[in-house]
């Protein structure tokens, strides 16, 4: 699963395996491969880990926006994966009849959706000084929760 880090990513994975920077550095190099689950999986625990990590955010983002972008071709890639056929109605799973017992029902009647999309870059001016004091809080405190431990 750290195939891909260099020597020192799977070191410091060795002395720390709760480092959120390399947790999340694996995403990124998981997503390069196109392995797009193992990227979501890296960067939800590098978030799990350290809840303020908005670089685990982006590339999370960035991951599932490349799904969206190409649903067909991820549906069938995740089929041939778990060793099944290909159905062209994995593309309409929005028109089922099925009962659907979730308390977004109505989203799952919905076909996949763009709109959402970069909506967040309309409060990006409200964020950025935000993140950036995140950023000094996490640099100035390493053993706040949420760090993983310099000791």
């Amino acid at each position: 699963m750290n195939e891909g880090l260099g020597g020192s990513g799977r070191a410091r994975l060795a002395l720390d395996p709760n480092n959120h920077d390399t947790i999340n550095l694996m995403g990124r190099v998981a997503f390069a491969r196109g392995d797009l689950q193992e990227a979501v999986t890296h960067f939800g625990r590098a978030i799990k880990l350290k809840p303020n990590l908005a670089d685990a955010y982006n590339n999370m983002g960035n991951t599932l926006k490349d799904v969206v972008a190409d649903l067909e071709g991820q549906a069938r890639r995740i089929l041939a994966h778990c060793g099944l056929d290909w159905d062209p109605n994995c593309l309409q799973f929005h028109r089922t009849e099925r009962p659907v017992r979730i308390t977004s029902a109505t989203q799952v009647r919905q076909p996949i959706y763009r709109s959402a999309i970069g909506r967040w870059r309309v409060y990006e001016p409200h964020l950025l000084p935000l993140l950036a004091e995140l950023s000094r809080v996490d640099q100035a405190n390493p053993d706040a929760p949420g760090q993983p431990s310099t000791r």
